[in-house]
């Protein structure tokens, strides 16, 4: 099999996009890391002593749950959001590591080309884009279910407790 100039051009190309866009995610994770974290962190606190505070006061009122309740669904529709968009980049990262080693599979016969593609297959495996808030956690699907496990969990507990005072 020949080498075509083209090939290598487009192979190099793919490369260098790939760590241009690791290196923007890792740019995203400094910048905006810290932001989500704090901001599940105080959603999930808010929605967590709302509940507390409701189940002990014995009063159900109205207006504070109707507050709460379009807080929650809006908070969780931006969380939705944010983590599908971090879903859909690893997926793409996941096809990308694929597609590195397809392409090498075709291209075993040529030195050149399969050293690059075999250093960008390990390169993509290694720089895998993946989103977090400063380490904390993975900020995907994965993660939203964390939440409602949580918040069920604790709410669960408040009810129990709850019921055992009165």
């Amino acid at each position: 099999m020949a080498v075509d100039r083209g090939d290598v051009d487009r192979i190099d190309g793919v490369i260098h996009l790939h760590e241009m866009v690791a290196e923007l995610i890792q740019l995203t994770n400094q910048i905006f890391g810290w932001n989500f974290l704090f901001s599940s962190v105080q959603m999930i606190l808010y929605f967590l002593c709302f509940t507390k505070l409701q189940l002990e006061s014995g009063v159900f009122e109205w207006q504070r749950s109707a507050f709460m309740i379009v807080w929650t669904a809006y908070n969780m529709i931006q969380t939705v959001a944010v983590a599908a968009m971090c879903e859909k980049v690893n997926d793409e990262g996941t096809k990308t590591i694929t597609i590195a080693y397809k392409t090498l599979a075709r291209y075993i016969n040529i030195a050149y080309i399969r050293e690059r593609l075999f250093i960008f297959a390990q390169q993509s495996t290694a720089l895998y884009p993946q989103f977090s808030a400063v380490g904390f956690f993975n900020v995907d699907f994965a993660m939203l279910f964390t939440f409602i496990n949580l918040i069920t969990t604790y709410v669960i507990v408040v009810i129990q407790f709850s019921n055992n005072v009165h």
